[in-house]
């Protein structure tokens, strides 16, 4: 099982301006690896507006160039491209803007198999309750299927994400938020496809907002489980804490159920990679703390493999 970090934050998105990219930092903090942040590197009104410049519109050749910088350093540092990101959006019904976006997401998944990651995590397409369900998974399937060829071709799996919305200020359910309606068009796409192509991302904390029960979610995506988004929030905003920061009072329960998680992942023999995606704290940080922060980040992701591994914990402290 291996241990890795969310780049954004803690990776330089400018290779010519920085001696050292970060990748030095993520290994001194104990980690083994990298979920790279392909989402980073571009500008989301490129997508419908011509105007602005869009990083994923530079040709194959070009973009393996740009990046070939981060799969020099991370090998340079002994760590791992565990998993990557996709560019993501909501859905636009402009027709035009949304195979704009298709494209560079085919691009992206293009570098992920470049710089050697296993996996890319892509979101699934969500209108934020405008269109009905049946159209959204219309819509899901026919995106997802127009990514499949690429992916086989670079060599990676597609995972496919729980997510959510947000209206009148509460988290909502979306596509797939469900662990049932996730394995079953995965399923569904495998079969269409004839290859396991796509796969699974648990994101904890989208999971805490639903108010899901994790162990739960765990046992029933266990087959098509492949990454994890592990980080912390109060269960209100999507905070993408430091891991066992959050609790809901003063000596009271973490917000986010790291008991259930142990256990859901012990249930399963989980040998995945425990990856946590705390950009949203990492971009406040000063730049003093990180390293710190990303120690302490590594050590939970130890003691959680630990945990799962020996199923030596106390329940009733989580």
């Amino acid at each position: 099982m291996n241990i890795g970090i969310q780049a954004l934050g803690v990776v330089a998105l400018e290779p010519e301006d920085k001696k050292e990219l970060g990748f030095k930092a993520i290994s001194e903090a104990g980690f083994d690896g990298v979920d790279f942040s392909l989402e980073s590197f571009y500008d989301t009104r490129s997508v419908s507006d011509a105007s602005v410049p869009c990083f994923y519109d530079g040709s194959p050749d070009e973009l393996k160039k740009f990046f070939e910088p981060y799969a020099d350093e991370c090998a340079k540092y002994g760590l791992l491209f565990l998993q990557a990101h996709a560019p993501f959006l909501n859905y636009t019904g402009d027709g035009a803007a949304w195979g704009h976006f298709t494209e560079i997401v085919k691009r992206s998944i293009d570098i992920a198999g470049f710089l050697g990651s296993p996996y890319i995590v892509v979101h699934p397409l969500i209108s934020g309750g405008e269109l009905e369900e049946r159209r959204e998974l219309e819509l899901n399937r026919d995106y997802f299927m127009q990514l499949a060829p690429v992916a086989k071709g670079a060599g990676i799996g597609i995972c496919i994400e729980n997510l959510f919305y947000y209206s009148g200020g509460t988290a909502k359910k979306c596509p797939f938020s469900e662990a049932e309606e996730a394995v079953d068009f995965i399923r569904k796409l495998n079969s269409d496809v004839g290859a396991g192509i796509f796969k699974y991302c648990l994101d904890i904390g989208h999971a805490t907002l639903l108010k899901q029960d994790v162990r739960s979610m765990i046992n029933t995506v266990s087959d098509s489980l492949a990454v994890t988004h592990l980080h912390d929030n109060n269960g209100v905003r999507d905070m993408h804490a430091l891991p066992f920061s959050v609790i809901s009072n003063w000596g009271s329960a973490f917000c986010v159920d790291w008991g259930g998680f142990i256990q859901g992942m012990r249930d399963i023999a989980y040998d995945g990679t425990l990856s946590f995606e705390t950009a949203g704290i990492m971009l406040s940080m000063p730049e003093e703390l990180k390293a710190g922060a990303m120690s302490y980040t590594a050590y939970v992701g130890k003691y959680l493999k630990e945990k799962i591994e020996s199923g030596t914990f106390d329940r009733e402290t989580l």
